[in-house]
């Protein structure tokens, strides 16, 4: 496939010490001038038992971004995350792994692809060291090494060792699958992802080449209080890592391949035992070093200031928390008072509705008291009627029987005169 038409992954991981700083990396490489074709963030599901719950709201906001993409492991791989999973998973691609504390400059991307397609076979770093080795050929410690040799080693070279600090370019498709031996890693170097990858390059004969990006690199505010760097450094941990990886080649391939390839001939090569290269490097430390404190001390003013800024801003942003859950309660009561209100209205809609239909029932109630009213006087007027009728029969009853018993008598009695008088006469006459 040719280079150009090789999709550009950039990789990299985090755990939950670093997990607050990741979103202001991811923002440095969302606006790049040459833009990555996907950025992936692998992350242990052991280290973040809640997956995305246990996430920064602006981290999980960041993957609906359409370039982000989180992937969940399982294990813990430490610093080896950001490439074990990358090369599998893009084979045929260009991966490049960056750190989760610093914010890259807008160029980084452009200014490694623009040296990956100038040398495709060999790993592009931002950040570079010499190995430096000793009269036998063998590396010197690594506080010997020339460190950030930008401008002093052009070109590739196996002496190189790629700092993942300043991002670092690979080809997957250059390195044997056998680097995959996850028990090897945690047996020589979990926390030094650098110097595994470093052994294997040099087995594979891949070259390093330096990047034309600088060498500061500024991380992130605040990240720098849980560092790597700190412990393999200033605990001399590289040393110890530098000593199993080799013990691990030599007992895996029988021999020492790390030290045959610093010495290949085929390679610009810096001389082993010069004592004037052994000493511009202890120069070049020292003064790399003043450098680097009077950066470091620069960095952390700024860190104090924005520390500051910070706090300030976490407590803007607490006032303006407590302000939204106060108006969201005010809401919240006038949402419910409203729904009161509805449900008053309601009620009161069914209680009219009730008295309409009551009113209804008291009106036809109303018409029939009228009617049973009217009835009733009705009745009333015929109950006088027959009252008075009866009394009128009852009077003339009477008057009957008055006139009946008036001329039973007389019927009874005349008879009884006529012949006490028939009587009365003849004797009389007697």
């Amino acid at each position: 496939m040719n280079e150009e038409n090789k999709k550009l992954i950039v990789s990299l991981t985090s755990y939950p010490a670093r997990i607050e700083f990741v979103p202001e990396t991811i923002g440095t490489l969302l606006n790049q001038t040459r833009p990555a074709d996907q950025i992936v963030l692998y992350l242990s599901a052991d280290q973040f038992p809640g997956r995305e719950e246990d996430l920064p709201e602006a981290l999980r906001e960041g993957q609906r971004d359409e370039h982000v993409t989180l992937r969940w492991v399982s294990g813990d791989l430490k610093p080896h995350k950001k490439y074990f999973y990358a090369f599998r998973e893009f084979p045929e691609d260009i991966v490049m792994t960056v750190d989760d504390d610093v914010c890259y400059p807008p160029e980084l991307l452009e200014k490694f692809w623009e040296t990956h397609l100038e040398y495709p076979g060999a790993v592009v770093g931002g950040r570079t060291h010499l190995i430096t080795l000793n009269e036998e050929g063998e590396a010197n410690p690594y506080s010997l090494w020339l460190q950030r040799t930008a401008g002093f080693a052009e070109g590739p070279s196996q002496q190189l060792l790629a700092v993942g600090v300043g991002g670092t370019l690979y080809d997957p498709s250059l390195f044997p699958k056998e680097m995959f031996d996850e028990e090897a890693i945690r047996e020589t170097c979990l926390e030094a992802d650098d110097l595994w990858l470093k052994a294997w390059e040099l087995i594979a004969g891949i070259p390093v080449v330096h990047s034309t990006t600088p060498e500061l690199v500024r991380f992130v505010p605040g990240s720098q209080t849980v560092s790597l760097y700190k412990k393999n450094i200033n605990q001399n941990h590289n040393d110890i890592a530098i000593a199993a990886i080799r013990e691990w080649v030599i007992r895996t391939f029988g021999r020492d391949v790390l030290k045959e390839r610093l010495n290949d001939e085929a390679w610009p090569r810096f001389p082993a035992g010069d004592p004037m290269l052994l000493y511009l490097n202890l120069d070049r430390k020292r003064t790399l070093e003043t450098v680097n404190d009077a950066y470091n001390r620069m960095n952390y003013r700024l860190n104090k200031e924005n520390t500051q800024l910070r706090t300030n801003l976490e407590k803007k942003k607490e006032e303006i928390r407590t302000k939204n859950e106060e108006i969201r309660r005010k809401n919240s009561d006038i949402e419910h008072k409203k729904a009161e209100i509805e449900r008053k209205t309601d009620e009161l809609a069914r209680r009219k509705a009730d008295v309409e239909r009551l009113k209804v029932w008291h009106d036809r109630d109303l018409e029939r008291l009228e009617k049973a009213r009217r009835t009733e006087e009705k009745q009333e007027i015929d109950l006088t009627r027959l009252t008075k009728d009866v009394a009128k029969l009852r009077e003339d009853n009477q008057m009957l029987k008055n006139s009946l018993s008036y001329r039973l008598g007389n019927i009874l009695i005349r008879p009884v005169t006529v012949v006490r008088r028939l009587v009365k006469g003849k004797g009389g006459k007697s």
